[in-house]
């Protein structure tokens, strides 16, 4: 009798265990220099970064589901995404040779970066990353495109308690970044 209720109480655990609705907290990263070498600007343009806009309507950044869609909890962080893509993009364009500064407003004559996040999202261990950019000088819109990137778990066909989130977010926006700095420097490059 004793052997059946510690099997009764470890599957009621197990069942607890295995709902959807906790969430895990990650911290988010961005490792420059990781990714690839990417082109370098002719020129060393001035460029202001705005911080950009999160226009998602769910923000937690996925769920940690298997491949039939049980989700076993939500990813989850307490970090300012918004500036985390854009501390991002005015690094890597720094290391491309503009001379890259996250402000507020807008200076007469600048080159600025704006964007706008559509989606941060994770099924089990693939993410999935999409935001707009805009180059504008004094009102003109030098560049207005999307852009879009992904990123694999390291542990596939492994559980998805085993994923290292913050490792797989950190390789998805260098991803974006690979995709984003060589559109925007021939913009910038081209700029009065």
């Amino acid at each position: 009798m004793r052997f059946a209720g510690l099997i009764l109480s470890a599957l009621l655990l197990g069942a607890l265990a295995s709902c959807g609705g906790s969430t895990r907290y990650y911290k988010l990263a961005y490792t420059p220099g990781q990714a690839d070498p990417l082109p370098q600007a002719k020129s060393a343009p001035a460029v202001i970064v705005h911080t950009f806009q999160d226009t998602r309507a769910d923000r937690a950044l996925g769920k940690a589901s298997n491949y039939g869609g049980h989700v076993f909890f939500i990813i989850g962080t307490q970090d300012d995404i918004p500036g985390w893509v854009t501390n991002a993009l005015a690094t890597e364009l720094g290391r491309a040779g503009c001379r890259a500064s996250v402000q507020a407003s807008d200076q007469p004559g600048a080159c600025v970066v704006r964007g706008a996040i559509s989606e941060l999202d994770c099924s089990g261990i693939l993410t999935t990353m999409r935001v707009t950019v805009q180059v504008v000088r004094d009102g003109t819109i030098l560049l207005n495109r999307s852009f879009a990137s992904t990123g694999e778990g390291f542990m596939t066909g492994a559980p998805v308690y085993f994923v290292n989130y913050t490792k797989l977010y950190d390789v998805t926006l260098q991803n974006l970044m690979k995709e984003i700095v060589p559109q925007v420097l021939p913009v910038l490059d081209r700029a009065p």
